[in-house]
């Protein structure tokens, strides 16, 4: 059946959403919920599905470079706890 799903979807379905189809086609069988990870799991057993895409980080921190002034000339050091 997720099989079925998955080609039906035209491969574009995830295990979350593949499990959902999945739980609402054996509703009518009286079947109770499907676990997403199980799904996961035998997707990824058939070798069928899909995977995140990775997240570019696009800044890139320059170590080399100083840091920015203390214009306001701030002071951080307390006195006394609390204070």
């Amino acid at each position: 059946m997720i099989r079925e799903i998955y080609r039906h979807s035209r491969c574009t379905y995830g295990a979350k959403r593949v499990a959902l189809d999945l739980a609402e086609a054996r509703a009518g069988e009286g079947a109770g919920p499907v676990n997403h990870k199980k799904v996961a799991r035998l997707m990824r057993e058939a070798g069928i599905g899909r995977h995140q895409r990775r997240r570019r980080g696009l800044t890139k921190q320059d170590k080399s470079a100083a840091p920015a002034p203390d214009l306001l000339a701030r002071d951080f050091e307390a006195d006394a706890p609390g204070a």
